[in-house]
């Protein structure tokens, strides 16, 4: 029993040495090289529970001792991986309706209640989208949701047990001489954690 090569490579007059030398290395050396570059420039983003490093620098900055329990949703959407969830044109008419379900959740001041509605919708798309999702799940109305709209919000809620672990660590840090962290934001982080995943 044989294997059918191509006569070229079996020429043994010194041509297809060239040729099998080239297939070696680019098949046994550069392919693998290729596909680790690729593998450790894409895993070096992350930290070791799979947060991406500027989304810890991003609580890092953000993390304040005075940071009210009711703020940290605000820190908490700021994430990397949520900034990088799809905007599309077709969730603007869902999201309009989302935002009048949940808009009384919302950190609104009532007296303003038009510019603070324009200042909300100014924010960064992905911003607005992770914090309607956020509290479409807090208030149960995620049955509304689009299926594209269903499928970010799995994400999110996918994500967001890793997210809320880092950030309490962070809130923890010891910033003191003492080596105490922050009460006061770490228990709003806590009782984030605990509304969203109950």
């Amino acid at each position: 029993m044989g294997i059918a090569l191509p006569k070229f490579l079996l020429n043994m007059d010194g041509a297809s040495g060239g040729i099998m030398l080239l297939g070696i290395v680019g098949l046994c050396i550069l392919f693998p090289l290729m596909i680790a570059v690729i593998y450790l420039s894409r895993s070096s983003k992350y930290t070791g529970n799979y947060v991406m490093h500027q989304t810890l620098s991003t609580y890092y900055y953000f993390m304040k001792p005075s940071l009210a329990p009711s703020k940290v949703m605000d820190v908490f959407i700021k994430a990397a991986e949520y900034m990088e969830m799809p905007v599309r044109r077709s969730d603007d008419e869902p999201l309009q309706k989302l935002f009048v379900a949940v808009r009384s959740e919302l950190n609104l001041d009532l007296k303003n209640i038009r510019t603070e509605q324009a200042k909300f919708w100014k924010q960064h798309p992905s911003l607005v989208k992770m914090e309607l999702l956020i509290q479409a799940h807090l208030t149960r109305e995620s049955f509304a949701l689009t299926p594209a709209l269903v499928k970010d919000y799995r994400h999110m809620l996918e994500l967001a047990p890793r997210l809320l672990e880092e950030l309490v660590k962070i809130a923890l840090l010891p910033r003191s001489p003492n080596g105490f962290g922050w009460l006061r934001p770490a228990i709003g982080v806590v009782e984030l954690s605990q509304s969203i995943i109950q």
